[in-house]
């Protein structure tokens, strides 16, 4: 059997009884793991071995660590877009802590949010970034100092770009006034 989802990606029954599976038994990790209860967590050698992301975005470290130190924190000031952003640019705790002590997540200057970052990781042999997922940069150019450029744009632009995110009606239309902020950058010295 061949099930259609949104009529264009077949996927077998099999496939998505599989994917399900996953899902239910991924969270039941989780849950365990929220309890405190040690190894063995499911009878799975795969699922109990192998680690595997969380399929709820709002249960993986990262997530939580950003919720209550960031977004919980900001959640009734416009800033929280800017501050999403950016840490979601980084996507690392680490980071996040930087851009936390400088108070880069809500009064953004390049300078020293780059600098500052640099110091707390990369001088001393820790990622800024995430391994989740691939951040590309812009040839010739340095990958973090290109994302705060981005960020400066966006932050000189975080007005009109909350005005605009708190009109989308789906997510959909979010990601494509999201989208642009991924490439926009004015060029700005660094001083």
């Amino acid at each position: 059997m061949t099930l259609k989802i949104h009529n264009t990606y077949p996927f077998r029954a099999e496939q998505l009884e599989t994917f399900l599976y996953w899902i239910h038994e991924r969270h039941q990790i989780y849950l365990l793991k929220e309890k405190g209860n040690r190894r063995p967590w499911s009878v799975d050698a795969v699922m109990n071995t192998v680690y595997f992301t969380n399929p709820y975005r709002e249960n993986d470290k990262v997530t939580k660590w950003f919720r209550v130190n960031m977004r919980e924190p900001l959640r009734d000031d416009p800033i929280v877009a800017f501050t999403t952003i950016a840490f979601r640019r980084f996507n690392c705790i680490r980071t996040g802590e930087v851009l936390l002590a400088h108070h880069s997540h809500v009064a953004w200057k390049q300078t020293k949010a780059y600098e500052a970052i640099k110091a707390a990781t990369q001088d001393i042999g820790f990622p800024y970034l995430s391994a989740a997922y691939m951040m590309t940069g812009k040839k010739d150019r340095e990958k973090l100092l290109f994302f705060c450029e981005l960020l400066t744009a966006i932050y000189e632009d975080r007005k009109a770009l909350t005005r605009k995110l708190e009109n989308c009606d789906t997510l959909e239309e979010g990601h494509t006034i999201l989208k642009p902020c991924l490439t926009k950058v004015r060029s700005l010295p660094m001083n």
